[in-house]
Parts: structure tokens; C-alpha cells; sequence
């Protein structure tokens, strides 16, 4: 499972229109994203009422229909998505054994609906965000914060408390990774198509996929040919 990488160590780019903007702190970026949208919505009694508003971003066509507010949304989820792709033209650059994805490049720029923005449903807890970054801190510190809880045959857990989850867990680690499955976070994207994977391990096997078949690698229900055996094994499991 991948962890979470030092940001300091990663190089994001802006993309907004013609901008070159770059930079290693994810707060930055943020900060400068929000200038351009300020320019680009107008503040205060200078912003517009428009029936949509395009997004900028270049290669994205994205127009939020009467929402500036999932404009803005959409728009730092470029940020954090160029994130992404960059861990994972790191992880590809240190693994130069592995092929090339080959996948449609067209949505390299596009970006799941983040409509609704970003709300946490952790118990007590009713913060929303525009900012994907921001939310999924802020969902791992309810992670750091919680404490054992006793169970009935008086050993103890960590009790995920978003709305109607039950789960419990023996270490931290575990309910972070476990909470990824309510915020639908992502660790690492495809620099090549765009899309995103919540594990290392996830990336790897969508780039595996695309390699040429062994023949020797063949399922032995349906024929179909895999590029390593750890792929053949997950086809299997679904027979």
C-alpha cells in the first residue's frame, strides 16, 4: 500500500490557461490556484452571475453550470491531481523495466465530479471543504486524534465513527488506509492517462496490464493471457 510522500519533495505545475507556475509546497499551489480563480470569477460585487463558468485548466473542458463554488472545487482538484501524476512519474522513472501505459491521453486533464465538494462525516464533525488537499488532512487527523476503545471480550480498538460505519481497527495505520474507502482518496495517478490509484500496487498492475501477454501466463478457464502471475492469480479469483 502506498504511503503518503513528502510533499517537499514534489514538483507540481500549474496548467491554468497559459501559466508556468511551479512549485514544491502544496500550500502555495493552493494559495496561487485561488488567485486565478479570483481573476477568473471576479471578488466581492465584481463577481458575475453566469449560467456556467469554464473551467481553465489547459486540455480540461469542464463547465460548472451556475456554481462557482464547484468551479472552485473542481479547479484544486487539478492541483491535487498533478500531484498524483507526478508521484507517479516518480514511481515509473525509479521501475524503467516496467511499459508504457498506452491508454486514450484525451483525459489526461479530467478530474472526477466533485459537485458536492468535500464533506467530512466523521461523528460531531460537519467541515467541508473546496480543497481535496485540505479535506484529506484534515480526515487523517481524525484518524491521528482517536483513541482505544474497549471491546467486549476486554481488549481494546480504534472504532471508525463516519456516519454509519461500524468498522474497528487494531492500529492507526489501518483506519487511516480504511477511511481512504469513505473520502475515495488517492495516492497515485497515471501520468499518462490521468488516472488514479489508491495503492503503488494498483498503479503497477494497470501498467502490467498493458504489457505484452506471456503464453505461459494463460488462464486455465478461459485462455486469456496475463503479463504476470500476480494478475493471472486476481482473473482466477474471479471464476
Amino acid at each position: 500500500m502506498a504511503k503518503r510522500r513528502n510533499v517537499s519533495k514534489i514538483v507540481v505545475a500549474c496548467a491554468w490557461v497559459s501559466c508556468t507556475f511551479k512549485s514544491q509546497s502544496m500550500e502555495e499551489l493552493s494559495e496561487h490556484m485561488s488567485l486565478h480563480l479570483k481573476e477568473h470569477l471576479g471578488e466581492g460585487d465584481a463577481m458575475e452571475e453566469l449560467e456556467d463558468y469554464p473551467c481553465l485548466w489547459r486540455g480540461c473542458e469542464f463547465l460548472a453550470m451556475g456554481s462557482q463554488s464547484e468551479l472552485i472545487a473542481h479547479a484544486h482538484f487539478h492541483i491535487f491531481h498533478s500531484k498524483l501524476k507526478y508521484i507517479g512519474t516518480q514511481l515509473l522513472e525509479s521501475h524503467p523495466e516496467l511499459p508504457s501505459c498506452t491508454q486514450d491521453l484525451h483525459s489526461n486533464s479530467l478530474v472526477p465530479d466533485v459537485s458536492e465538494g468535500f464533506v467530512c462525516q466523521w461523528q460531531h464533525c460537519d467541515s467541508s471543504f473546496n480543497n481535496p488537499e485540505w479535506f484529506y488532512h484534515h480526515v487523517d487527523m481524525h484518524a491521528h486524534c482517536t483513541e482505544l476503545q474497549p471491546l467486549p471480550d476486554r481488549q481494546q480498538a480504534l472504532f471508525c465513527s463516519w456516519s454509519d460505519c461500524d468498522a474497528f481497527f487494531k492500529i492507526k495505520y489501518r483506519l487511516r488506509e480504511h477511511l481512504r474507502s469513505h473520502t475515495q482518496e488517492r495516492l497515485v495517478a497515471c501520468p499518462t492517462c490521468g488516472c488514479m490509484f489508491s495503492s503503488n500496487t494498483k498503479f503497477f498492475d494497470h501498467i502490467q496490464r498493458q504489457a505484452e501477454p506471456e503464453d505461459s501466463l494463460t488462464c486455465g478457464h478461459c485462455d486469456k493471457a496475463f503479463a504476470n502471475e500476480r494478475l493471472l492469480r486476481d482473473h482466477v479469483r474471479q471464476h
